[in-house]
Parts: C-alpha cells; sequence; structure tokens
C-alpha cells in the first residue's frame, strides 16, 4: 500500500521557495537550507511537511523568522520537544518542531503563524562530499519521492502537491586546481571556475529529483585526503587504482524489484540493465533471479545458456504493481541455493523506496556475509539512505542511473565495481592517538570512497592508509590540512558515531536508543530520537511551561493519540502500549481535542488529522485503502453508502463524543477494512 510522504506545505501554508546557500571547503560541505512559505489568511494556523536533506548530513540548527521576529531552536529528546510544541501550540505561542522521520526525509511542523505574514524556517547541515569514478560529487535532495509499505494492499490515488520552485547556490573551495565542473542530472546550471575555486548557482519552478554536482582535479591522485579542526579530523579514503579481480565462475543472483514505484523510467532502465547482464554470464557462471513487489518470486541459480533462458523467460512475465517486500526479499535472495565453491555476486536494482528500512537492514545483516553486493538505484529521488546503508552494511557497493546515462555505461560501472579486486585488511594509523569510527573499515576499492571520522586531544601530523591488495601491501601517507571549520568536524564525528550505533543496532538486534540519544544530546544534532523545537518568547516569561505541566508517552508517534485539556495548561497525552497480538491500528480524537484545533465542523473532517489518514474531508483514504473502501459507524450502526461505498449521512462535530478512525489487517487475499467509529 502506498504510505504517502508529502514534500510541500499543508494547512495553507503555501511553499513559495526552497533556497539551498552551500560552502563547499575540501570534503565537507555546509548548507542552509531555506523553506519560505505564503503567510496564512487567519491567524493560528498549523502546518506540518515533510521534506529531504542528504541523508549522511548533520543537521544541528533550526531559527523560523517571521516578519522582524527570529525564534531559535533548542535540541531536546524528542519527547521533550513535542511536550514544549504542543503546550505552545495550545497556548497561542508560535512555534517549530523539526523532527527526522527516515534517513534523509525529516518533518517540520509550525503552529500558530500569524496571519499575513511570510514565514522562514532556516536548517543548517553539514555533509561530507563523496567520490564516485575518480570525481567529488555532492548530492543536494529537492523533493520527498512517496514510500512504498510492506503489504498486500495497493492503491494508486494518492495525493502530492506541485513541485516547488528551488534555488542552489554553491561556493566552492576544493583545495585543489579544478579541471571540470558539471551536473550530469540538471541542465540551465551555471558554473564559473578559477583555480580551486567555483561558483554555482541553479533555480527551476519546480524541483526534479535529486541535483549533483561534480568536479575532478587535473592530477587523479586522491585516494586519501584529511582535514583536521581542533580535535576533530575527517579522513577520506579509497583503495588504489582498478585492478580486475581473478574470481573465476561466478554465480550471479539478479535481485529486482517490481513494485508500482518502479512503473515507467525505472522499469525500463531496470530492464536494460537486466539484459545486459544477461549477456555477460559466462558458460562457466550460473544465474539466479528473485524479484519482489506484490510477492516474491525465485528462480534457483542455473548453469550459462540454460540459466540465461530461464531468467529471461521470467523478466518476461514480470511488470511493476503493487507494494514491495524488500526485508523478505533480501532474506530470501541470501537463502537461495549457494555453491560454495563459486563467488556468489548478488546485484540489487530498486529504487529503494519503503517505509521499513530497519527492516531491511536487520535482513541483511542478520543474513551475514554470504554474497558480494553491488546495488543499483533507478528513481530520480532514489532512497539513497537506504541503498547506500545497505551497501556499507554488505561491504557492497551502490550506483545510480542518472539522467544522460545508458543502458551499457551503467552496467559498465556495476560490473567495474564487481570485478574490481578489494583491498582487504585495512588498517589507519595516526601519529597521535584518536577515536575514530568506523573502528574497523571493511574492504577498499577504487573510486568508492570510505569516510573516517576521529576525535583526539594532540592535532596529528599524519594519517596513514595501507591495506592488501594481490598479496602486495599498499600505502598511502598524507599530512591533514589544517582549516577552519568551526563544529563541523565535530558534528561530523558525532554522525559517524551515530551510524556506528545504528549498524551495530541493525546487526546484532539491539536497540541503540539510549546510547544514539545521549551522544546526539552530546553534540546538539538531530537524530531519529532527538528533535529541534522553537517557541516564542513573551515579555513575561520564555514562553516555556515546566514539564510537569505535561505529559507525554515516551515512546509513539508524533502525534498524540488523543488529547484533553484543562485551562490550556494540562495536556494528556493517552497513547496505549503496543498490542502485539492484534493488527488493528487506530487513533480516538475526542471532542475537547477537536475544540481546540482549527477543523472543519463535521467528523470527516476530523478524520484526516489521524496518523495514516490522507484527504481528510470528503472521504479519506485510511492507510493506502480506496474512498470506498471505508466502512463509516455510528454508535455501532453502518451509516455506509451501499452503492458508493462513501458515508451518506453527516454529523456536526459539535454532536459526537469522539471520532476514531481505525484499520484492521486481514490476511491475505482478504481486503483490510478501514472503520470510522462516531
Amino acid at each position: 500500500m502506498w504510505i504517502v510522504l508529502v514534500a510541500a506545505a499543508l494547512a495553507g501554508l503555501p511553499m513559495e521557495e526552497v533556497r539551498w546557500d552551500i560552502a563547499v571547503r575540501g570534503p565537507v560541505a555546509e548548507a542552509i537550507v531555506t523553506q519560505r512559505f505564503t503567510g496564512p489568511v487567519e491567524a493560528g494556523q498549523r502546518a506540518q511537511f515533510m521534506f529531504a536533506l542528504p541523508h549522511e548530513g548533520v543537521v544541528d540548527d533550526m531559527t523560523m523568522v517571521i516578519g522582524d521576529t527570529i525564534i531559535h531552536s533548542a535540541l531536546r529528546e524528542s519527547r521533550q520537544a513535542r511536550q514544549e510544541f504542543e503546550v505552545a501550540a495550545l497556548d497561542g505561542q508560535i512555534a517549530g518542531l523539526t523532527t527526522q522521520v527516515a534517513g534523509g526525509v525529516f518533518q517540520q511542523e509550525l503552529a500558530n503563524v500569524p496571519a499575513g505574514q511570510d514565514i522562514e524556517v532556516q536548517l543548517r547541515v553539514l555533509w561530507p562530499v563523496t567520490r564516485t569514478g575518480g570525481q567529488f560529487e555532492l548530492v543536494v535532495p529537492t523533493n520527498v519521492a512517496p514510500r512504498f509499505a510492506t503489504g498486500f494492499g495497493t492503491h494508486n490515488e494518492f495525493t502530492v502537491r506541485q513541485p516547488y520552485p528551488v534555488r542552489v547556490d554553491a561556493d566552492i573551495e576544493a583545495g585543489f586546481d579544478i579541471a571540470s565542473l558539471h551536473s550530469p542530472t540538471h541542465t540551465g546550471v551555471n558554473v564559473t571556475t578559477q583555480d580551486s575555486h567555483a561558483g554555482v548557482h541553479w533555480q527551476d519552478r519546480h524541483a526534479s529529483g535529486d541535483m549533483i554536482l561534480r568536479w575532478e582535479n587535473n592530477t587523479g591522485d586522491t585516494q586519501a585526503a584529511a582535514i583536521t579542526s581542533g580535535d576533530h579530523s575527517l579522513l577520506v579514503m579509497e583503495g588504489p587504482a582498478p585492478t580486475r579481480g581473478d574470481s573465476g565462475a561466478v554465480e550471479w543472483v539478479l535481485v529486482l524489484d517490481t513494485s508500482g514505484s518502479m512503473s515507467g523510467t525505472p522499469w525500463r532502465r531496470a530492464m536494460g540493465v537486466a539484459n545486459n547482464l544477461l549477456a555477460n554470464v559466462g558458460p562457466e557462471d550460473t544465474i539466479g533471479l528473485l524479484t519482489f513487489g506484490q510477492s516474491i518470486r525465485s528462480l534457483p541459480p542455473a548453469s550459462g545458456a540454460r540459466g540465461v533462458e530461464l531468467v529471461r523467460q521470467r523478466l518476461a512475465q514480470e511488470g511493476p504493481s503493487g507494494g514491495t517486500l524488500l526485508p523478505s526479499a533480501l532474506s530470501a535472495a541470501t537463502a537461495l541455493p549457494h555453491d560454495g565453491a563459486m563467488r556468489r555476486v548478488m546485484v540489487l536494482i530498486t529504487d529503494g523506496l519503503v517505509t521499513d528500512e530497519d527492516g531491511s537492514l536487520t535482513a541483511l545483516a542478520s543474513a551475514g556475509q554470504r554474497a558480494d553486493l553491488a546495488i543499483l538505484g533507478v528513481n530520480a529521488s532514489p532512497n539513497r539512505a537506504l541503498l547506500d546503508r545497505l551497501a556499507v552494511a554488505a561491504n557492497g557497493t551502490s550506483s545510480y542511473y542518472l539522467p544522460g546515462d545508458t543502458s551499457d555505461s551503467v552496467t559498465d560501472r556495476l560490473l567495474t565495481a564487481v570485478d574490481n579486486a578489494k583491498c582487504t585488511d585495512v588498517r589507519v594509523e595516526w601519529s597521535t592517538g584518536v577515536q575514530a569510527w568506523p573502528t574497523e573499515p571493511g574492504p577498499l576499492v577504487a573510486g568508492i570512497p570510505v569516510v573516517i571520522a576521529a576525535q583526539h586531544r594532540d592535532t596529528p601530523t599524519w594519517v596513514e592508509v595501507s591495506c592488501r591488495l594481490n598479496g602486495q601491501r599498499w600505502a598511502r601517507r598524507v599530512t591533514p590540512t589544517q582549516v577552519d571549520r568551526g563544529r563541523g568536524l565535530q558534528a561530523a564525528w558525532a554522525r559517524r558515531n551515530l551510524e556506528a550505533l545504528l549498524h551495530d543496532g541493525w546487526a546484532t538486534g539491539t536497540d541503540p536508543r539510549l546510547k544514539a540519544t545521549a551522544l546526539a544530546l552530546e553534540y546538539g544534532i538531530l537524530s531519529p530520537w532527538t528533535s529541534l523545537v522553537a517557541v516564542e518568547s513573551r515579555p513575561d516569561g520564555d514562553g516555556r511551561h515546566a514539564l510537569a505541566d505535561v505529559d507525554v508517552p515516551e515512546q509513539g508517534t508524533n502525534k498524540p493519540a488523543s488529547v484533553t485539556v484543562d485551562d490550556v495548561r494540562r495536556v494528556e497525552y493517552q497513547n496505549p502500549s503496543v498490542d502485539t497480538s492484534s493488527t488493528t491500528r487506530g487513533q480516538v480524537l475526542t471532542r475537547d481535542f477537536l475544540n481546540q484545533i482549527p477543523a472543519g465542523r463535521s467528523y470527516d473532517s476530523a478524520v484526516g488529522m489521524a496518523v495514516g489518514v490522507v484527504g481528510g474531508g470528503g472521504n479519506p483514504n485510511i492507510a493506502g485503502g480506496a474512498t470506498s473502501e471505508n466502512t463509516y459507524l455510528l454508535d455501532g450502526i453502518t451509516i455506509t453508502d451501499p452503492v458508493t461505498g462513501t458515508f451518506s449521512l453527516n454529523v456536526n462535530q459539535d454532536r459526537p463524543s469522539s471520532v476514531q478512525p481505525e484499520l484492521r489487517t486481514a490476511p491475505s487475499p482478504a481486503p483490510n477494512l478501514s472503520l470510522i467509529h462516531i
């Protein structure tokens, strides 16, 4: 079923523009991302929207600007941040809340925006510049693509607002003379270069997928580089020049995404690369296939021409439709019969647009290192956060099909990454004692960077990287460049540390929440368990209530399950613990709660405020279901129109004591049941 992540403003606050002001210094980029909205007609509006930021980035500041008013944020544990935001919202104060929804996907909430005044939300983000194919690469995500959820029900009627204008200005100081700079994804990019400096300007009326900038130097010798500032350093390294490994016969496993989000251009690209891969299967090789979408289908590996023909026949029967079962597909692919005498190479072709990212990472980590993994992303806005993390977890590679690429060029790039010999037994030595993340880097491959962040007491004077390639020891020593990066390298170290904690959680099944939260709070960075909250100050106080005035659950969603209000200062959240014996999901919206917020004067308008409901007002979609699949119950008696499947009786919001949207999940192939209790 579709779960829609909307990258636009809601609640009457149209998005005017998103502006990226980027400064690149060596291997680190820092940006102020400004989201500008048109002010509401009526005061007291509340808005919620999704947006994308670099998934490997560090978000450490949020500022709201409304006219002459500037409201700065503070980092809090997510529960406390939610407390402060909700109380401020009920008390009439201007407030903002920034949370991380998934890797690279964030949510912004605003409350009590003054009428007639435009608003700007400014976020600061830092992220590393990576390398691909011998070029430095900067990825600027401009929108959030809809995500497929695991499950059997599908529905293609989803609402995404019109794309908004985007402007990107980048000031690049590469640290070396720039030979060329271009964008492989966008046209109309204005570029000026002089020696080691470059300026970039681009703007468009519509956000159109990830914008990528690439540049290269004149020497090509960039297999290791390091910068240092204060008590933190950043090392970027990759393997020596490409050499083909003598791997003998290969056991190929093609894992192909056939979910609905792969329709159109992504599917044509995927099939082009898949057919090219089949043409490269040798007579001594074997080839197997696993497809995943509405269901999982597999072909065990078969030898040479026979295996190729079987896969071609199966591919001719496939097409994109339905939901996605990526976690189960990864488990099934690693469990396919394996000839231990052969090298297994698993090629995953997908857009990565799934909601269960943790499940996918856990499935791959729990399977162990049974294959070399090569991932190809084939969407204009693929889920780079998930695909890159999957590659790191399996010591594999991830690459992307970009505008201007061809099936042949992408296939060559995939095969080169697979064939390049890995430089193993990696050692990193510093001239002084450091605490570095990751602590044990995986094998190095030419053209695929590995980033290590280090914390130290004494400034390192050199760093040496070495590994073993084809029986020979390869080494490279570099002198770190002193830079003035403020807290940039400190935040980068914290982010690498956080990623290591998350990876350990996926690999071992442990919960990294406590350690990750403490780390994020110490270094002031956004994480899955910390949020940025900004609240308007008032002449008679700072606008924040004591925590004792508010009671919220320690775990749960970003929205309250129900809210009751006593004198506008006491807010009680009632979020029951998860019942693992039930597949029912629901939410109660009480009359008291609905009377405190700007909503329509009917129960169907209120339904749209619940988690998992899209299109409140009229007949909504609940958890991806169709508008005609809802059942409306008034005191337990159905008021559903038997012909249209929609509501047949309207009820004023002042009459019901509560409104409760509910989804009851049925075993396949029976349909799920969407209920609205009044």
